[in-house]
C-alpha cells in the first residue's frame, strides 16, 4: 500500500511541470494586444521605439545588434508577436527573465525552428511572424 502511494505521490509530482508549461502558454495567448508602428531602422532605434510602445524592458548587448536592421511592424498585436516582428530575419532571439524583462541573444535556430519554448522560455519568430489583423 505504501508503495501504490509513493508512486502516486512522485506521479503527481512528475505532473506538475506540465501543467505549469500548458498554463504559461495559455497565459502567454491572453497579453494584451495594442497598436505598434514602427518603421524598418537601424535595430537599437527600434527597439527603443518598441520599448517606448510597449513598456517592456529589453536588455541587450551593442555587438548583437550592431549593423541590423529591424523589419517594419504597422499591426494590432501583443507585445511579444511585435518584438518578434521587429527581430524576424535578425538572427536573434529573447529570453524574458522571471522578472519580466527581455534580453536579446544570438540564436542560430532563429531562422530555423522559431517556436515559444516554454521550458527555456524563449520566443524565436517563424511561426509569429507577423500580428493577427
Amino acid at each position: 500500500m505504501k508503495t501504490r502511494k509513493t508512486i502516486l505521490f512522485f506521479g503527481i509530482m512528475a505532473m506538475i511541470p506540465v501543467l505549469l508549461t500548458t498554463f504559461c502558454l495559455a497565459a502567454d495567448s491572453t497579453l494584451p494586444k495594442k497598436h505598434y508602428a514602427i518603421k524598418a531602422q537601424h535595430l537599437r532605434s527600434a527597439l527603443e521605439a518598441y520599448q517606448d510602445q510597449s513598456g517592456q524592458n529589453i536588455a541587450y548587448s551593442d555587438v548583437l545588434v550592431d549593423g541590423k536592421v529591424s523589419n517594419t511592424i504597422n499591426e494590432t498585436c501583443d507585445s511579444l508577436q511585435a518584438i518578434t516582428t521587429i527581430l524576424k530575419g535578425t538572427g536573434l532571439g529573447f529570453k524574458a527573465t522571471e522578472h519580466g524583462t527581455l534580453v536579446l541573444i544570438q540564436d542560430a535556430a532563429a531562422s530555423k525552428s522559431n517556436t515559444y519554448r516554454s521550458d527555456i522560455q524563449t520566443w524565436n519568430h517563424k511561426n509569429h511572424s507577423k500580428c493577427p489583423g
